[in-house]
């Protein structure tokens, strides 16, 4: 018999699946904080922070400079980076459920 599109389709995404590391690597709060501020800086954004009041002041030229705390940092860190990511996951283990799924049925047709 031969194989099919999505028969293929759905092995690659096992082989993605299982040939990946036991966790899938999650920025920590701070890791995210700083990439996100590095990506600002080509943008010609300027980046302060005030130890006393634990606030971070970005400003660009000819705009207001915006003031943000860590609990906002932390904030916007759980509603894009970690709610993104969770949803990657349970978008693969659909995936994966769907495919195996497809691979007892072919299997099972195959039998007969």
């Amino acid at each position: 018999m031969k194989m099919g599109t999505a028969q293929k389709q759905n092995i690659s995404v096992q082989h993605r699946i299982w040939n990946q590391n036991e966790k899938l690597y999650v920025m920590s709060c701070e890791e995210w904080r700083d990439h996100r501020f590095t990506q600002m800086k080509p943008a010609g954004a300027r980046i302060g922070y005030n130890k006393e009041y634990d606030l971070y002041r970005i400003s660009w030229q000819g705009k207001e400079p915006i003031i943000v705390s860590h609990a906002e940092i932390k904030a916007d860190w759980k509603r894009c980076y970690l709610h993104r990511r969770l949803k990657l996951n349970s978008f693969l283990l659909l995936l994966f459920r769907k495919s195996i799924m497809l691979l007892l049925r072919l299997k099972r047709e195959d039998e007969k």
